[in-house]
């Protein structure tokens, strides 16, 4: 696993690289990530506070910083599919609107997100999930 911090323009980041194993509850889920990945703000560690499906394997996670917005953009491996999510706290992610979203992510984030996506809007984090692979 590498861990390093760069910052290039308004964007923030820091990867954590490898796989990551999914425990069974939650609690011990993050317990698991924060022994690979040491939260380097509050807006990170609320961030990795996020839920991960039991059969969901997270393959890295990067924090990212565009502007004042933080997220997390994770390639993660469930039921033979690899896919991204980029995760937002819900207070950065409610005045967008599901376009608005996407278009934050490709112009602003410089990321490639294809055409097949899906939005999952909870109290806490909203999910961004792009990129789908059948493995």
């Amino acid at each position: 696993m590498k861990n390093f911090g760069r910052t290039q323009n308004l964007i923030t980041s820091v990867w954590a690289e490898g796989t990551i194993c999914t425990l069974r509850s939650f609690k011990s889920n993050v317990r698991a990530l924060y022994w690979r990945v040491a939260p380097i703000d509050k807006d990170h560690k609320r961030l990795l506070e996020r839920p991960v499906e039991s059969d969901t394997k997270i393959v890295y996670t990067k924090y990212v910083r565009v502007g004042e917005i933080p997220l997390l953009v994770e390639k993660w491996r469930a039921d033979g599919v690899i896919g991204m999510t980029a995760v937002f706290l819900s207070e950065h992610a409610t005045e967008m609107d599901d376009s608005a979203l996407q278009r934050f992510l490709t112009e602003q984030a410089g990321l490639d997100i294809g055409r097949s996506v899906t939005i999952v809007r909870r109290e806490h984090h909203s999910f961004f999930n792009f990129g789908f692979e059948i493995k």
